[in-house]
């Protein structure tokens, strides 16, 4: 069963990594399909995102490289 997952890395089998949010254009605009946010905040990740979303990409977030969140054990 495909899902749009599945076609988006069937189509474009690698992902754009983001580690440094001035490279986010670049990976917007390259021609992978799906994207990987491995930076940003609490504050900025919802523009990010937007950003991402808006040329019918997939967005990622690795959540315990986010500043602003905190793990209580």
């Amino acid at each position: 069963m495909a899902t749009p997952f599945y076609d988006k890395i069937h189509n474009s089998p690698v992902i754009a990594a983001v580690g440094d949010i001035e490279k986010l254009d670049q990976a917007i605009e390259s021609p992978c399909e799906i994207v990987f946010l491995l930076t940003g905040n609490i504050f900025t990740l919802g523009s990010f995102v937007s950003r991402v979303k808006d040329h019918d990409m997939l967005v990622f977030i690795h959540l315990d490289l986010l500043e602003g969140f905190l793990e209580i054990i």
